[in-house]
């Protein structure tokens, strides 16, 4: 883990995903709420995507607007939050997994809301604005 983690699921996503809270370019360094799993593979396996590539928050290359969080389910320590990206006239959906570990709330995974595109694996280079979703 990196940090002390999030008192929620919301939060650790919020704040993972948010530049005031530190989590910069270099995830590792910073008091992030994920993984280090996480952040290991973000550093390791930058976003390479179509047109010039895109930020690995949003699988986008230009977020426009301010993402919403939801709660999608929690099954004891793991649990699931959609993100919901206004992008003029495509918005973006992404899912987060984030794990319960010793109290505290930790990113560690995205995906577009199926495993076939978790940030593990190679469908992480899909581009959510110009390429179909790859099927589930």
């Amino acid at each position: 883990m990196i940090g002390p983690g999030a008192a929620d699921p919301i939060t650790a996503v919020d704040d993972a995903l948010g530049e005031s809270t530190g989590c910069t370019l270099t995830l590792i360094a910073q008091p992030c709420p994920m993984t280090l799993r996480l952040a290991t593979r973000i550093e390791s396996h930058p976003f390479t995507g179509t047109g010039g590539g895109a930020a690995w928050r949003c699988r986008c290359q230009n977020q426009t607007g301010t993402s919403t969080f939801a709660l999608i389910s929690q099954s004891g320590t793991t649990t699931y939050v959609s993100e919901s990206i206004p992008g003029g006239s495509t918005s973006i959906s992404l899912r987060w997994t984030v794990l319960e570990i010793a109290g505290a709330w930790f990113v560690d995974d995205q995906d577009t809301g199926c495993t076939a595109t978790s940030i593990y694996s190679t469908a992480y280079d899909y581009d959510a604005i110009t390429s179909p979703a790859p099927t589930c």
